[in-house]
C-alpha cells in the first residue's frame, strides 16, 4: 500500500480514509520484500508484488525505487510486479520508464468503458488517459470496467468501444456497496442481451468477463468454497507494516471495529466463509463474493448483496444463452462442447432459471 491518497473520487470507491501524509517509507517495503520472500521459500513458486493505492502513480518515485532496488537483488523465486492505476498522471518520463522494463513490472488500467462513462464515474477524466498506450505496451492485459448505477445502461457502448479501440480484454463488473434495485438489474439485463447478439456475429473477439463464464461449473464440487485468496493467497501489507488479509480488510476502507471482528479468523479456513444459505446453490463456486464488503455493508462476512446474487443469475443465465446460440452454429460438438451442451440442458430445467424473470 503505497499511498492513501487519489486524485480522483470515483462514485463507487470504498476507500474512505484517503490520506496524503499515509505512504510508504522505502525502508519499510525492503524489509517486507525480504521478509515475504524468506516466508515463501517452499510455499508457493511465485509472488505477484502488487503496488496499490489509492492512486500508487502518486508515489511514481517510490515505486521506481522499490522495483529497481528488488532487479538488484538476487531473489529465491520468480515474481512479477505489477499496479493498478487510473491512468491520469502518467507523463512521458513514466511511460519511457515503463516501456524499458514492461517485461518485468505490468500497469494494469482502471477505465469504465467508452469516454461518457469513464467520464461519469471517474471525475471527467477521460481526456487525461492514453488508452493506446495501455494497449500497445501490455497488449493482453485486460482494463478494469467498473459498472456503476449511471452507466450501467451504457454496458453494451461501453464494452463495444473498447473493442473497437483495440482492447482484446476487458473485466467487468458491477460496483460492490452500491444500492442496485431491481431497476438497474433490468438494464443490465437488457445490456446483456445486446452483448450476446454481438458476440454471436463476433465469434473471433474474446468476449467480456460478464459473458466468459464456464457454465459446466454446475458439475463441480461445492464443499464450502472460498471465492478469493483474502488472508490465505493474498496479504496486503499497510504503508506502516502492518499486514492485513487484503486491500478491502484494511484500515484504509474498514473501521478500527470492524477490523477487531476479523482478528480471530482463521482465513486458511474455508468454512468461516461459508454461508449455509449458498450452499445448495449449483452456482456457489463461482458466484462473485467480496468478504470485506460484506463486512463492510452487512457486518458479517459470510453475508452477500442479495440484489447482487439476482444480478448474478441474470448474467450466468446470459451466459448460457450466448454458449446455447454459439453451439447450434455448430455442425459438429467436440466432447467438450457435448459436456457444455448437457449442462445447459440441465440448466434449462433447474430452479436457477425459474428464479429470475429473464429468458
Amino acid at each position: 500500500m503505497l499511498t492513501y491518497e487519489c486524485n480522483l473520487n470515483c462514485v463507487y470507491c470504498y476507500e474512505k480514509k484517503k490520506h496524503p501524509s499515509k505512504t510508504m517509507p522505502l525502508e519499510t517495503a525492503k524489509c517486507i520484500i525480504e521478509k515475504i520472500f524468506a516466508e515463501n521459500d517452499k510455499v508457493c513458486e511465485e509472488i505477484e508484488f502488487d503496488f496499490m493505492g489509492g492512486e500508487p502513480l502518486l508515489e511514481f518515485d517510490r515505486m521506481k525505487e522499490i522495483a529497481e532496488w528488488m532487479w538488484s537483488c538476487t531473489w529465491n523465486k520468480p515474481y512479477i510486479l505489477y499496479a493498478t492505476t487510473n491512468g491520469t498522471l502518467l507523463n512521458d518520463g513514466m511511460k519511457a520508464w515503463f516501456i524499458q522494463h514492461k517485461e518485468r513490472i505490468v500497469l494494469g488500467l482502471s477505465y469504465d468503458g467508452s469516454p461518457e462513462m469513464q467520464n461519469q464515474n471517474r471525475n471527467s477524466s477521460a481526456v487525461n488517459i492514453d488508452i493506446k498506450y495501455f494497449i500497445t505496451t501490455w497488449p493482453f492485459q485486460p482494463f478494469k470496467m467498473t459498472l456503476s448505477k449511471e452507466t450501467v445502461g451504457q454496458l453494451y457502448k461501453g464494452v463495444t468501444y473498447l473493442h473497437r479501440v483495440g482492447m482484446h480484454k476487458v473485466h467487468a463488473n458491477l460496483a460492490f456497496g452500491l444500492d442496485w434495485t431491481l431497476k438497474t438489474l433490468d438494464a443490465f439485463a437488457k445490456q446483456l442481451v445486446l452483448l450476446i447478439d454481438f458476440y454471436v456475429v463476433n465469434p473471433e473477439l474474446e468476449r467480456v468477463s460478464l459473458l466468459n463464464l464456464d457454465v459446466t461449473v454446475i458439475f463441480h464440487k461445492t464443499d464450502a468454497p472460498k471465492y478469493c485468496g483474502t488472508g490465505s493467497g493474498t496479504e496486503l501489507v499497510d504503508y506502516d507494516g502492518r499486514v492485513f488479509p487484503c486491500h478491502i480488510i484494511s484500515p484504509v476502507t474498514l473501521s478500527t471495529e470492524q477490523l477487531k471482528v476479523i482478528a480471530q479468523v482463521d482465513f486458511e479456513n474455508k468454512s468461516c466463509f461459508a454461508n449455509p444459505i449458498c450452499e445448495t446453490c449449483m452456482l456457489v463456486s463461482i458466484c462473485p463474493n467480496c468478504y470485506g464488503m460484506n463486512l463492510l455493508h452487512t457486518g458479517d462476512l459470510k453475508k452477500r448483496f442479495p440484489v447482487l446474487c439476482k444480478g448474478f443469475i441474470i448474467q450466468f443465465m446470459a451466459n448460457c444463452k450466448l454458449q446455447a446460440k454459439l453451439l447450434t452454429r455448430k455442425k459438429e460438438l467436440t466432447e467438450k462442447e457435448k459436456k457444455l451442451a448437457y449442462a445447459l440442458i440441465i440448466i434449462n430445467k433447474s430452479k436457477i432459471r425459474k428464479k429470475k424473470n429473464y429468458e
